[in-house]
């Protein structure tokens, strides 16, 4: 089971959250016998604390985590998502109208990797 850090974080409020990960700290160092009394709640955590509390959680928590990190680094401006979304929609309404063929993804792999080995 992972840790009460990763788990439903997706609906929580931001105060819920607070005390969501400041359970988690308080029990994680619980179980590294350390006063909870001797060390502030709000003192950021380390990269490295932070790698040690992640390899405790499931791959689907480090996977939201990993998706939520990595979200802004790749946004898109909103006026090109709605384009993308608008070219999307186009090809999919070509395709089951019958105006475009699909080409097999076998086929697309065989012609990926011609052109891969020059």
């Amino acid at each position: 089971m992972g840790s009460a850090l990763g788990s439903g974080a997706g609906g929580l409020r931001p105060r819920d959250r607070e005390v969501e990960i400041n359970f988690a700290l308080i029990t994680h160092h619980h179980s590294l016998n350390i006063d909870p009394t001797t060390y502030d709640l709000h003192m950021p955590l380390t990269l490295e604390q932070i790698v040690e509390e992640t390899r405790r959680w499931s791959p689907e928590q480090v996977g939201e985590l990993v998706g939520r990190l990595t979200e802004d680094l790749h946004a898109s401006p909103p006026d090109i998502d709605a384009a993308w979304r608008r070219e999307i929609d186009r090809r999919i309404e070509e395709i089951q109208h019958g105006q475009v063929q699909g080409v097999p993804g076998e086929q697309v792999s065989e012609e990926i990797a011609k052109i891969t080995e020059r």
